[in-house]
Formats: structure tokens, C-alpha cells, sequence
């Protein structure tokens, strides 16, 4: 049940957190279409300006040829001129000499409809061939002329070149247009095809042509359309650019923030939920640690006490003897409970419940033994080197402080008879991977075998070096001297 609660936890944290990304990614989005979009305005006002200005220099020499020709001797050096321009006699159509009624007195080419149409529309407007150079457009046959008058010289273009580094425009160019918004006429360039675009570009011309903005951006479906007016002359220049290929990136970004973003987020959101499970996990086995550690302690403080009361009922025990062996006895069984008592108390006290630091524990029951055997009154001197941070587990500190305890109760019990006064000397110490312990007395020494001994006390010191894996040597000839070696660890 508690498994499945979870379940249902994760499944409704996961979709929140969809819910909460959403808008995230949804800014993400937009922020990337107005950044893709605002890079091609900036494009596309960039070239169409370009453009621009490159018509206006273009239509400019045509003006300065013509201002230039009346300064020519015959109409034939004029023409001279024209042919040395590669560009102007690809763009030119015919050059038509006219004479005061109108009537076509020299020309480029020969003289077709085209050229009739023109003389005609002159005749219609005669002041277009007075004073300053004049332009407008003239459709004939699905295609717009453009017409540059002066005097008596009319030029007939069929087309302009546009700038050669058109090409160069990163995104595709649909069709370019050159209009007049007096007349409402348009030459058209397609790329590739004028009959796909001439619908739509129809639609943008007389749009643009109404509009009163001299330079604009417009963005329609798959199109971008630009216009500016060319500075110096009477025409409007637009453009038209299919970003049919920036609407595909864009989507094909959205594409790949859904996907990889919600991805992703998905494995986000789950290295997050497990991070958050590993933390309550740890979280609830410390605490659970902690309880079980206050547990422990408090089960050594009580076990503390409880052999302590043991002690105390023993000592009571000792008031009603009258056999001093008997009363020996129960002092010698109390002070071996009273070092158990100390190993628990040192747990209860220390901030590890598995090890036990060697030289508090060993200085306390030493301090335990001067005060039942009164050291000071019997002048019984004791002497302790013991080094410092050293620390056995519980099973192996407990057999060390029996041990230590052992050895110097019988010191105090044979060393020193009939009220003599000595000197116990204690000493700790570890030596590579190994605990020295060594116990010297000045005392009487040991007149009998140690190894045929069989009291008690040696019994259990003989049982407590088994028990750490350690070796022991006595010698008593002046004085007792005993020393055990057992390794740091089992």
C-alpha cells in the first residue's frame, strides 16, 4: 500500500512538474522566433536598402548619359557611348531620335510595335520630352518598359540588372519588383518562375504602392515582403523572400526543446526524486541509528547500575562476615563486578559504543583498586605509562582491563606482606601492530613455579591472554614481573 501511495506521489510530482516547465519552454519558443525573426528583418532591411541604393546610382548614369548627350555632335557619338557599356546595352531595349512631329528620325535597333506604342504615348503627354529627364513605365505585350525622355532622345529598357551580389542574400528571393505609384505600373523579376508568384505579388504591389511608408518589413505566411523608395527617382523597390526554410528551423527547434527538454527534464526530475528518496533514506537510518545508539547506551548505563547495585549488596554482604577469607572474598568478587561496571559506563560516557579508549578505562580501574586497597595508608606507590589514543573493540577491552585487574590485585595480595610498602609500576604501550602490557612490582617476588600455580587469579589471567591471542611471561626473582603481548586487533 505504501509502495503504491509512492507510485502515485511520483506520477502527480512528475506532471506538476510538466505543468511548471510549460510556460518555461513555451518562453524558450518564443524567445527564438522573435530572435530568428528579428536576425532576418535586419537582413532584409540590410539588403533591400542596398538594393536600393544601387538602383538609384544605376538609374543616375542613365540620367547623367542623357544630360551628356546634348553635348555630342550627332546622335550616332551618343550611341558610341552606350555600346561601351556592357550592362546598359543588355538592359536597353532601343534608343529612339525624335524629331519635333514626333516621328522617329534614328534609332538602335529596328523599329517594331514596341516603339510605335511609345511614340504614340508621347504624343498623349508631349511636355514628358521637355526639360528634365523624365521616367515612367509602359506595359506592352505582358511585359513593363521602363521609359527615360529627354529632349528629343527616349531610352527604352527592358530590364534593370540588379545587384551581383543578390546571390549572396542567405534565404531565397521569390521576386523582386520596380513600381510606380503614380502610374500603378510594375516591372517584375521572378526567381525562378515570375507565373507562380505574380497572384501574391499583384496583391503585395498595390498594398505597398497605397502604403505611405517609404521603407517597411511585412511578414506574411511563408513570406517576407520589403520595400523602400529609390532615393532620388519616382519608384518604389520590393522584394520578396520565401522563409519557408526559417519557419521549418524554427519548428524544427520546438521540436527538439518538447523532446529533448521534456526528456531532459523527465531524467531531471527522477535524479531529483531518488536523490530525495537516498536523503529520507538516510535521514530515517540516522535516526533510527540514533535511537538505537541512545538504546544502547542507555542498556549499558542500566547493565552499569545494575552490577553496581550487585557490588553494593556484596559489600553489604562483607559487613555481616566475620571470616576475613570470606570477607577477601567478597571484596576481591566486588571489584571484579566493578570493572565490568566500568566497561559500561565508559561506553555509556564516550562517543563510540564499539571501542574503548584503553587509558581512561585502565587509569580508572587503577583508581578503583587504590581506593579498595587503600594505596596511601599500606605505602603502596603506583606508577602508569600508558599511551594515549589507543583503543581496543569491547570483547578485547574488557579481557584487558580483567587482565590489568588481575595482575595488580596480586601484586597487592603476595608482593607485599606484613605491611611492607612498594611500588607497582603499570605500563601500556603498543609496538607495531601488537599491545605491550607489563606489570612490575617491588615486592617479594614468586618463590614457587608459575606454571604449576593454580589459584584463581591466574587462572583467569592465563584465560584472558587466550582470549586476546597473546603470549605472557613471568618472572619472579626480584620482584614479579609479567608481560603480555596480543595483537591491536583479532
Amino acid at each position: 500500500m505504501i509502495k503504491r501511495s509512492r507510485l502515485f506521489y511520483s506520477i502527480g510530482a512528475l506532471i506538476l512538474w510538466y505543468v511548471l516547465l510549460f510556460p518555461v519552454f513555451t518562453y524558450i519558443s518564443r524567445e527564438n522566433k522573435e530572435h530568428l525573426y528579428l536576425g532576418l528583418r535586419h537582413e532584409m532591411l540590410t539588403y533591400i536598402r542596398t538594393l536600393s541604393e544601387y538602383i538609384n546610382f544605376h538609374l543616375q548614369q542613365y540620367e547623367l548619359l542623357l544630360e551628356f548627350q546634348s553635348d555630342l555632335s550627332t546622335f550616332d557619338s551618343f550611341l558610341s557611348i552606350l555600346r561601351k557599356n556592357v550592362i546598359r546595352v543588355q538592359e536597353t531595349k532601343n534608343v529612339l531620335l525624335l524629331n519635333e512631329s514626333f516621328e522617329i528620325t534614328h534609332s538602335l535597333n529596328p523599329i517594331g510595335t514596341l516603339e510605335m506604342n511609345v511614340v504614340h504615348s508621347l504624343q498623349k503627354e508631349p511636355r514628358q520630352l521637355i526639360g528634365a529627364v523624365r521616367y515612367f513605365l509602359l506595359p506592352f505585350e505582358k511585359q513593363v518598359y521602363l521609359l527615360i525622355c529627354r529632349g528629343r532622345v527616349v531610352l527604352i529598357l527592358s530590364s534593370l540588372q540588379l545587384l551581383p551580389a543578390h546571390s549572396l542574400f542567405p534565404h531565397p528571393i521569390q521576386w523582386i519588383s520596380l513600381a510606380d505609384p503614380k502610374q500603378g505600373q510594375k516591372i517584375l523579376y521572378g526567381f525562378p518562375s515570375i507565373e507562380s508568384a505574380s497572384v501574391e505579388a499583384e496583391g503585395a504591389i498595390k498594398r505597398v504602392l497605397g502604403s505611405s511608408q517609404g521603407t517597411g518589413i511585412e511578414f506574411s505566411d511563408t513570406v517576407l515582403l520589403g520595400w523602400d523608395s529609390i532615393r532620388n527617382f519616382p519608384f518604389k523597390l520590393l522584394v520578396a523572400v520565401n522563409i519557408q526554410e526559417v519557419i521549418i528551423q524554427t519548428q524544427r527547434f520546438n521540436i527538439l526543446l518538447s523532446v529533448g527538454g521534456y526528456a531532459g527534464a523527465t531524467l531531471l526530475f527522477f535524479l531529483g526524486w531518488l536523490l530525495a528518496l537516498y536523503k529520507i533514506r538516510t535521514l530515517t537510518q540516522a535516526r533510527e541509528l540514533s535511537i538505537k545508539e541512545t538504546i544502547l547506551r542507555e542498556t549499558h548505563h542500566r547493565i552499569k547500575n545494575n552490577i553496581q547495585t550487585i557490588s553494593s549488596l556484596l559489600d553489604l554482604q562483607q559487613e555481616t562476615v566475620n571470616d576475613p577469607k570470606v570477607k577477601q572474598y567478597f571484596s576481591l568478587a566486588s571489584s571484579r563486578l566493578r570493572v565490568i561496571a566500568l566497561l559500561h559506563e565508559e561506553l555509556y560516557r564516550q562517543d563510540s559504543l564499539h571501542d574503548i579508549d584503553i587509558k581512561e578505562y585502565c587509569v580508572h580501574i587503577l583508581a578503583i583498586l587504590s581506593q579498595l586497597h587503600d594505596f596511601q595508608n599500606k605505602q603502596i606507590s603506583l606508577q602508569t605509562e600508558i599511551d594515549d589514543d589507543l583503543s581496543l573493540d569491547l570483547k578485547r577491552a574488557q579481557s584487558c582491563g580483567f587482565l590489568l585487574h588481575e595482575l595488580v590485585t596480586n601484586s597487592l595480595k603476595h608482593a607485599f606482606p606484613h605491611g611492607k610498602g612498594g611500588m607497582i609500576r603499570v605500563a601500556i604501550r603498543r609496538k607495531g601492530d601488537k599491545i605491550l602490557l607489563s606489570v612490575e612490582d617491588t615486592g617479594i617476588g614468586w618463590r614457587g613455579n608459575l606454571e604449576e600455580s593454580s589459584g584463581l587469579g591466574l587462572v583467569i589471567i592465563r584465560s584472558m591472554v587466550q582470549q586476546l591471542n597473546g603470549t605472557i611471561t613471568m618472572d619472579g626473582t626480584e620482584g614479579m614481573k609479567v608481560r603480555v603481548a596480543f595483537p591491536v586487533k583479532a
